[in-house]
């Protein structure tokens, strides 16, 4: 639609606009400033606040240019002696109840209100009567309110309306007895909650684990990326010397617009534990004591060294975070495999290992994050998508909102707050045979050429159901569909069945598919060789141990890098075989109390909150980042040891900017979770294993376990428990 183009004059300056759009948003684009508190590019308007009053010919009264389109020959005036009293005056009956408490107040030096009133307000206030003052809800552990404070912009609650889809802020009262409340006693729980922080323009809504601790012009701002899911959000983390003091999201509209998870926000407070481990331990007897770091490469090389020599190569394991950087992965597997040890994996959570033969290059989503807003149809497969990847939840809210066609196939209903077309609730078992009773459904009838093993797979199964027909019909009516399996899947026993379905399904209906993946850094994993079955880049192998294997023995050396054991799957698995094996080495930021019963080498290590490097996300974007802060306890850099310890090897030393250069090549070339065969797999999983399915927000790596904030939300308990 061809958009028609009309002509309007500002400030006596003649500009050519598209017709019907909002003023503020032409004046916004063109440089010219309007004053306003409720008006906010990424919610509905209100119009409420007054202030960006400004002129307009043949108009009795100033207009809000929030809610005012433009029409052709429209004459604004901005700054005209009549939009300039009109925008006085409504200052002046903001400021009649707002607290002089500025110096105390954490806004202070960001707050629009300050810089309004400085630009708008009157020296002297011609009010006598006492100000209003209004109780304080407690809205739970991460936001803190000072609600005296509060103009009633509704930023808050319009975002907890059409972001979050969840109203847990409302307005209540009338006049001047009005109020932002909770409605109920209640805390506030959502996911995303704490960009009300961000939204709200005075200080009424502000972080509490930060309140009263710096004044925000003291603060170094830092550009980097989140470490706790596949989406890669962009972040400022703000410090002050050698602490981070809080993060704020950095807008990027391709992968998290302005908004961040409050996983995200407040995850860094777990840095600061009092389990950090700041010195190389090594185990003397039955006591672990400090060690110099020359010790305890010392060790860990000759015994890397005279397993190899001794030919025991199959007796060394290595099992790594998704949310190492791109060189840390790089270098733990080159640290490995050019020693010949190829039982390496940083698949924590995955039980299903039968396709690996058939796995892409590399797994992840065919699509850009913000892409999703514009897919017709989307069908989830497996997954706790608001728990997994709220940003991603998020993207599919606003598909949703534009009329996309949401289905789910999943094990339990969870709380998705965007309507939902199908739901299908599944048991465990048959989680992958409700996904193939979509494409049987999709098939009958069809002019469709399957393989025979595919179509014999078909008629084993049931007839579909009602529900399977109408998520057919929708996929092979509609273009622009995604296919979407989450962490659900991943960690099922069937999921290289799902994986599977999901290709055949995918090329028939002309879908895209896609999968959410464990960590910051999957992607990253599998291009360094992090993967028993590939080399760096793909190239082929000598099998190895996959993680499942390497929990379910014992070692002569096992190497845990970035994890503990409550980061695997089957966590009682891998304290087994951490608890039976020989030696056991561990790089961690963390003293673990079990680790430390068990380990006999500890190395400490960097956060990513203080490390520099490379995360891949979930559709393939590379994102570098340097948050390498003055560390005050002195812990190299974690790049740096690894070389260390490659050096002490006598390796050859790695070229991690020639290997970056041909990710990039990959990353190019290759088409993000494009699968080999579109077959079956062969082979079993196994199903006796005890494991840990893990849905709660703050349990998904160390750093989030540890964080204070966190671990006093709702949230913080919502693990379930499932046996296959």
């Amino acid at each position: 639609m061809i958009e028609k183009k009309i002509s309007i004059t500002i400030d006596e300056q003649e500009y050519t606009v598209n017709e019907g759009q909002i003023l503020i948003d032409v004046t916004d684009r063109l440089g010219i400033y309007i004053p306003r508190f409720c008006y906010h590019d990424k919610l509905s308007i209100a119009a409420n606040c007054r202030m960006c009053l400004i002129e307009v010919d043949n108009t009795t009264n100033p207009q809000p240019a929030c809610a005012t389109p433009v029409t052709d020959g429209m004459v604004i005036k901005t700054h005209s002696e009549k939009a300039q009293q009109a925008q006085q005056g409504t200052m002046e009956f903001l400021l009649i109840n707002h607290p002089l408490d500025c110096p105390i107040c954490d806004q202070a030096g960001e707050c629009e209100l300050q810089d309004l009133a400085y630009s708008y307000g009157q020296n002297q206030s011609r009010y006598k009567i006492s100000k209003l003052t209004k109780s304080n809800d407690n809205l739970g552990p991460l936001i803190s309110t000072d609600m005296t404070r509060c103009i009633l912009c509704t930023r808050c609650t319009r975002f907890a309306d059409e972001i979050a889809g969840l109203p847990e802020l409302g307005t209540i009262g009338r006049g001047d007895s009005s109020n932002i409340s909770t409605y109920i006693a209640k805390s506030v729980d959502h996911e995303l909650s704490g960009n009300m922080i961000d939204l709200c323009p005075v200080g009424a809504l502000n972080n509490k684990p930060y309140r009263y601790t710096e004044r925000t012009w003291e603060l170094d701002q830092i550009e980097s990326i989140s470490p706790h899911d596949c989406v890669g959000s962009n972040i400022y983390i703000h410090v002050k010397g050698e602490k981070i003091k809080r993060i704020v999201p950095k807008c990027n509209e391709e992968i998290n617009e302005i908004w961040i998870s409050d996983r995200d926000r407040f995850a860094f407070d777990g840095i600061y534990s009092n389990d950090r481990l700041l010195n190389p331990m090594v185990r003397k007897g039955k006591t672990l004591i400090n060690s110099s770091w020359e010790e305890a490469i010392k060790i860990f090389s000759n015994q890397l060294l005279t397993l190899t020599n001794e030919k025991k190569n199959n007796e060394v394991a290595g099992l790594i975070s998704p949310s190492c950087t791109l060189n840390q992965q790089y270098l733990f597997s080159y640290l490995f495999k050019n020693l010949d040890c190829y039982n390496i994996d940083h698949r924590l959570k995955q039980v299903d290992f039968t396709g690996d033969s058939m796995e892409p290059l590399f797994p992840g989503m065919g699509i850009k994050p913000h892409e999703i807003e514009k897919m017709n149809t989307i069908l989830i497969i497996g997954s706790d998508i608001r728990r997994e990847a709220p940003i991603i939840a998020h993207w599919i809210k606003k598909a949703a909102s534009n009329g996309a066609s949401i289905n789910i196939i999943n094990e339990k209903h969870g709380e998705y707050f965007f309507p939902i077309d199908n739901l299908i609730l599944s048991s465990s078992e048959a989680l992958a045979e409700n996904l193939g009773l979509v494409l049987k459904a999709l098939f009958e009838g069809s002019q469709i050429e399957l393989l025979p093993s595919v179509l014999n797979k078909l008629e084993q199964l049931p007839k579909p159901s009602p529900s399977h027909y109408k998520i057919a019909e929708t996929l092979s009516k509609n273009d622009n569909n995604l296919l979407l399996s989450g962490l659900v899947s991943n960690s099922h026993t069937d999921f290289a069945l799902i994986r599977s379905y999901l290709n055949i399904l995918s090329d028939i209906s002309h879908s895209i598919k896609g999968e959410l993946t464990y960590g910051a850094n999957t992607i990253g994993a599998y291009l360094a060789g992090c993967i028993p079955h590939k080399q760096a880049l793909g190239e082929s192998q000598n099998q190895g141990l996959n993680a499942i294997e390497i929990c379910s023995k014992n070692h002569e050396l096992l190497t845990l890098y970035d994890i503990e054991p409550e980061d695997c799957l089957y966590v009682e698995n891998l304290k087994q075989s951490i608890m039976e094996s020989k030696m056991v080495v561990q790089f961690t930021p963390y003293l673990n109390p079990f680790m430390e019963e068990n380990a006999d080498i500890l190395f400490p290590i960097n956060t990513p909150y203080e490390s520099a490097g490379t995360f891949i996300n979930v559709s393939g974007i590379t994102q570098d980042f340097n948050m390498e802060i003055n560390n005050s306890q002195k812990i190299p850099a974690n790049d740096e040891l690894l070389n260390d310890i490659i050096s002490s090897l006598k390796l050859p030393k790695p070229s991690i900017e020639d290997f970056k250069q041909k990710v990039t090549t990959s990353l190019n070339k290759s088409k993000i979770g494009e699968s080999i065969p579109i077959d079956f797999p062969s082979g079993k999983s196994t199903r006796n294993i005890n494991k840990l399915i893990t849905y709660g927000l703050y349990n998904i790596d160390s750093t989030v376990r540890r964080s204070r904030p966190l671990q006093e939300t709702q949230d913080s308990k919502s693990s379930q428990y499932r046996k296959d």
